[in-house]
């Protein structure tokens, strides 16, 4: 168990140079949110750098979370809906 922690620790330190338009996934063992999917493609549709959600109540898992891409998806019914998520939790899609 404790090789595997430092293997996702390990995943989750590397970094990617995202832009705006790349399609994006979750990293292994990294999603800490409903939506989206594993292995479910989504696209970045901004980026702020260091952003933290002033909200979160630090018994919150997002408390201190950077939350500084928005990426944008398709729901089931074909609606574009669009998350903030940590960026180190992503990494480019691979179908």
């Amino acid at each position: 168990m404790t090789e595997k922690l430092k293997a996702v620790l390990s995943k989750m330190q590397e970094e990617h140079n995202f832009q705006l338009g790349d399609i994006v996934q979750w990293k292994p063992n990294a999603k800490n949110r409903l939506l989206p999917l594993y292995s479910q493609p989504v696209i970045i549709v901004d980026y702020v750098p260091d952003l933290v959600d002033p909200k979160e109540l630090s018994d919150s898992m997002h408390f201190r979370e950077n939350i500084e891409l928005c990426i944008g998806l398709l729901d089931a019914d074909d609606n574009f809906i669009c998350f903030w998520v940590d960026k180190d939790r992503m990494e480019p899609y691979q179908p």
